[in-house]
């Protein structure tokens, strides 16, 4: 089948879409990224002193998350994402309400490391999958508005969360948070639609690039099965890339108001600013790197992106070392934008490479094996912070890190039919 553009009056459902992944990554990425907000007190609360302990609590949920996101892509392509999303959101939301009723330490690691975990799986694969099966022309673009969800709730659920904190407490805001998780899945699941073919339209192309396009740009004839994707190089040194980049991608977003708190003493909600200026630098970097990498390739991009994260690493070591808050916040931004740009073109470079019709299956494979690395940064923080009394070190090891991705996302090349056996 010759992939056209879809004709329609109105709206293209495609950006309907869009706008309902945009939901559930707001919610979702909003309430996970406040974790660092509230990680102070959930100590003091439930593991005084312990802060590698509750660390390891978040390292087990983002390892986990990951870890399932290979069952959520799976039960994509077969379910679609209405049931997949709308289940996740109820165990999601019932992991942060048990949460906010945790005592000990085990009650933390099942509610929010398992429970969570298990609901967060089916917010950025699902979605991000779906909206690329739409596009040819603009994936990136589209992927882009769609990871932006996850900049904006960064960017704006810190704050009201450290406001939430000195009114209610942690305890209470959670509850909140539970309940509105929730909603927002149920809501946004509902406008969820597997593919174009699913509602009797072909995926976007623009009027300009359809006579340029092939079956191979995103017809389904052509697209990689499972199978067959992971038997190529360009799966496993995109995945190889990706883990490296994304183990170091957590530790600001976790340690960087602790660091500002405890290191530099600012205040709960300069603390809190910390995680705003990161998702100041994600929204743009998510929303500029998709549809950058339409228009210089995905690849260029993305090195773009690990450059960006080793500078911003450096400007952390070097905001440590002369303890300063001011240098703090303009490399937060930096580092937002460099691991802001990987969520859209990950997605949309895998679907550009293995076609769309089992792309759930597998970019939810190459995030499984990828982004439980995610959690090698925040407990190797917490260990060298507990250790050094500084967070110098983790700033280092996070900046020598990214600079072994350079090299992986520079041999990847597209795989060809061909090449598989």
């Amino acid at each position: 089948m010759h992939v056209a553009s879809a004709r329609w009056r109105g709206l293209y459902y495609g950006w309907v879409v869009v706008g309902a992944a945009f939901t559930v990554l707001f919610a979702s990425y909003g309430v996970q990224y406040s974790f660092g907000v509230f990680l102070p007190s959930i100590e003091e609360d439930i593991a005084p002193g312990h802060r590698a302990a509750i660390s390891l609590g978040f390292s087990v949920y983002s390892a986990l998350y990951s870890l399932f996101s290979l069952l959520s892509g799976r039960l994509t392509d077969l379910w679609g994402p209405r049931r997949v999303v709308m289940m996740g959101g109820a165990l999601l939301g019932a992991g942060i309400l048990l949460t906010s009723r945790a005592s000990h330490l085990w009650h933390f690691y099942l509610s929010y490391g398992l429970l969570a975990a298990l609901g967060m799986s089916t917010a950025f694969v699902p979605n991000t999958s779906t909206v690329a099966k739409w596009f040819v022309s603009h994936r990136g673009l589209a992927v882009g508005l769609t990871a932006a969800g996850s900049g904006l709730g960064q960017l704006t659920v810190p704050l009201l969360s450290a406001a939430l904190l000195g009114a209610l407490g942690w305890r209470s805001t959670y509850l909140i948070y539970g309940l509105g998780l929730i909603a927002c899945f149920t809501l946004a699941g509902l406008l969820l639609e597997k593919s174009p073919e699913a509602k009797g339209l072909l995926p976007y192309v623009s009027p300009k690039a359809a006579p340029m396009v092939s079956e191979g740009d995103g017809g389904e004839d052509c697209s990689f099965r499972l199978s067959e994707a992971v038997r190529t190089q360009a799966f496993w040194l995109f995945t190889a890339f990706l883990f490296v980049f994304w183990s170091m991608v957590f530790l600001p977003v976790v340690h960087l108001p602790s660091f500002a708190k405890t290191s530099l003493k600012a205040s709960t909600g300069q603390a809190a600013f910390t995680i705003s200026a990161i998702a100041m630098g994600s929204t743009f970097g998510r929303l500029m790197g998709g549809a950058i990498s339409d228009v210089i390739g995905r690849r260029p991009t993305l090195v773009l992106a690990t450059l960006l994260q080793m500078v911003s690493f450096l400007g952390m070591l070097t905001a440590s070392l002369l303890k300063s808050l001011a240098l703090t916040y303009p490399s937060a931004v930096l580092f937002g934008m460099g691991y802001g740009s990987t969520g859209p073109v990950y997605a949309a470079y895998a679907g550009d490479m293995f076609g769309r019709r089992y792309l759930s299956s597998i970019a939810g494979t190459i995030f499984s094996l990828a982004a439980g690395a995610t959690s090698i940064g925040i407990y190797t923080a917490a260990v060298i912070y507990e250790a050094m009394g500084s967070y110098s070190g983790a700033f280092a090891l996070g900046m020598g890190v990214t600079a072994l991705a350079l090299p992986l996302i520079l041999m990847v090349r597209p795989p060809r039919r061909a090449a598989v056996t």
